[in-house]
Order: structure tokens, then sequence, then C-alpha cells
């Protein structure tokens, strides 16, 4: 029975994750740029100039293929490339989490008001809950607040904010001045 494991296992003993992805990653970004500078020339009319693709392709594989031989080089671009996608994905979760709690303001904004600077805090709070699990985040913390506490106080915080927001007096922002002009139209 294979499952998604072994296939990965097999992936990374046959070297594609340190050759593969990085060839191809080099190439598409090198033969992108190729095709919209025109470097190496173009073909066509002066408004309908197309890039000369066979040259795009040739110099984009050789380079790719050049800078494989250097291991060093992608060992630090593997590395690189992996705390670049780990930061990606931290920080649209992390906007994710505000949009999550900010929701609009009395205007209909969004993202305006006390509830962005509370939404930001809960969103720093579930950041570094979020990476204690993984060794980062909590150690400056007392040895006594384990996550088991902390689970605790973040649910009794978003259940006071949402308690607090249920049971808030819907006030109008108008004045008694504007409301007297409304009832007379």
């Amino acid at each position: 029975m294979v499952d998604f494991y072994s296939i990965f296992h097999t992936l990374e003993g046959s070297g594609f994750y340190e050759y593969v992805l990085p060839f191809l990653l080099v190439f598409v970004v090198l033969f992108a740029i190729l095709e919209k500078t025109l470097i190496l020339g173009s073909t066509g009319p002066k408004g309908e100039q197309k890039p000369k693709t066979n040259l795009n392709v040739i110099l984009a594989v050789v380079l790719a293929l050049v800078i494989l031989i250097n291991t060093e080089l992608i060992f630090i671009m593997n590395q690189y490339l992996s705390r670049m996608a780990f930061f990606i994905v931290l920080g649209v979760m992390f906007m994710l989490v505000i949009a999550m709690f900010a929701g609009k303001d009395a205007q209909g904004k969004f993202f305006s008001g006390l509830n962005v600077w509370v939404a930001g805090a809960i969103a720093v709070v579930a950041l570094l809950w979020s990476l204690s699990s993984s060794g980062y985040g909590w150690s400056f913390l007392p040895y006594w607040i384990t996550d088991e506490v902390l689970s605790w106080i973040l649910f009794l915080a978003i259940f006071g904010i949402i308690i607090a927001v249920l049971t808030k007096e819907n006030r109008s922002p108008s004045t008694g001045r504007e409301a007297v002009l409304l009832r007379s139209a």
C-alpha cells in the first residue's frame, strides 16, 4: 500500500527537493525575466514585438543547470525559501485573524477604531500560541504558565469579547438636532 508519507520520502530520497524544485524555480524566474525584458532580442514589427522564446528557454535552462552545480547555494536557497514560505503563511494567518475579529466600525469601514487594536492583540497572542507548539514563542513566560493555562486565558478572553460585543448598546452617531431634522423630513 502506497501512502503520502512514502511518496514524499521517495521524492526526498531521489533528490527531487534538492535539485528538481530549485532547478524549476530558477528556470521559471529567469525565463519570465528574459521573456518580459526582451534582452535577447525580439521578432515582429515595432508595436507587436514578441520575444525570442527559443533563445530564452536555452539560456534559462543553462543558467538553472549552472546554479545546480553549487550545492552550497542550493542548500542556502532551500533554507531561505522554506523560511520565507513559513513567514508568508504566518502573515496570511495573522491577517485572517485580524480580519475575523476586527469587523466593521460604525461608518462601515473595515479595520478602524478599537476593534483593530483588540484584533491585533488577539492575533499576536494566537501567533505566539501557535508557535509555542513548535518550540518558538512562549520561552519568556514563567514555567507554571503552560499551554493549558494559556488556552483557558485565550478562551476566556474571546468569550468575554463576544459577550461584550453582543451586549453592547447600539448607539446612534447622530445628535439630537440631526434626529429632529430626520423626523421633520
